[in-house]
């Protein structure tokens, strides 16, 4: 249905991944909101929100975001370029790169192919941010954050439970009842997904699976 609508390239992958990542807490949601009815998208200029989730005891304004910080998305703009459908590294997000050094790792000449200690800092500081920023608009109930930075599910999980000290401490005391949804698919069946509420247990399933995550 999104790839039959209107919708440009952004809107599309606001639904799409919104969707995918609400499907995963959708008996969660369901039992505090009731059953799902219907999902609007906002485009400019009635966003934010980016969607209102429409349920039998209410409706909630969710706002997407991307986890993504320099120099990903410039990084994956060059292999596009040079190398489509090719293999390619992906580079650390702790560190400024030259375009030279991005294009050749879009032929796997050069790279990383799993977080630096660095990478984690840099990760959590950009997720913290993107969150704090989304707060500013109260209708957002719940702040859904693509995971685009990790390498792996092993990733996402620590900054899962980084996210979860976080927003448990006195400088996140305006989340509120809100939720925030750390999202990562890898592929189709393998993802990694996790709920984060403040002064609630920190939720996270793996392929559909709930799992545990260390919060100590």
């Amino acid at each position: 249905m999104a790839t039959k609508s209107q919708l440009d390239k952004q809107g599309w992958e606001e639904v799409v991944e919104s969707f995918s990542a609400i499907q995963v807490w959708r008996s969660w949601l369901g039992d505090r909101y009731g059953e799902l009815k219907e999902l609007r998208h906002r485009s400019n200029p009635d966003d934010p929100p980016d969607i209102d989730l429409v349920f039998e005891k209410g409706q909630l304004g969710l706002e997407h975001t991307a986890l993504e910080p320099p120099p990903l998305g410039h990084a994956e703009a060059i292999a596009k370029e040079i190398n489509p459908g090719g293999g390619r590294a992906i580079p650390s997000i702790a560190r400024q790169w030259a375009r030279p050094e991005l294009e050749s790792m879009a032929f796997w000449q050069n790279g990383s192919d799993s977080f630096m200690s660095d990478d984690y800092s840099a990760a959590l500081e950009s997720l913290v941010s993107s969150i704090r920023k989304k707060l500013k608009d109260q209708l957002s109930r719940i702040i859904c954050v693509i995971d685009k930075a990790s390498v792996g599910i092993m990733e996402s999980e620590w900054l899962a439970s980084q996210l979860w000290h976080q927003m448990n401490t006195a400088d996140f005391e305006l989340l509120g009842d809100r939720v925030v949804i750390l999202h990562h698919r890898c592929t189709d069946t393998h993802f990694f997904s996790a709920l984060v509420c403040r002064d609630e247990p920190l939720q996270a399933c793996l392929d559909g699976k709930p799992v545990a995550l260390p919060t100590a």
